[in-house]
């Protein structure tokens, strides 16, 4: 179990690396908004279940460990979207959530 968690664990900072440029910039202790989008339904569901549940699983131990620190400890909150096992599905999650912030 541990090295699954650590798997995982990894496999989001990787992600959240990966799509930096999406991460909403925020002063103080405001939470900066991270877009987690996954097929949660559908015929990936599994993978995309897990791949969710390791990005929450990171998204939780860095608020743990204080947010981010250089930007005045601000945590991170997650924005769930789900891609459907259809990439159609997943660009019109990834519209919506860039048009909610």
């Amino acid at each position: 179990m541990n090295s699954r968690r650590t798997f995982l664990y990894q496999s989001a900072a990787a992600a959240a690396l990966v799509s930096a440029p999406w991460v909403a910039r925020s002063q103080g202790a405001t939470p900066i908004k991270v877009g987690v989008l996954h097929p949660v339904t559908g015929a990936l569901a599994y993978s995309g279940q897990q791949c969710r549940l390791g990005a929450l699983l990171a998204i939780e131990d860095i608020n743990k460990a204080g947010g981010i620190k250089s930007l005045g400890g601000a945590p991170l909150q997650a924005v769930l979207g789900d891609a459907q096992s259809r990439p159609e599905a997943g660009s019109a999650e990834v519209e919506k959530m860039n048009e909610a912030g």
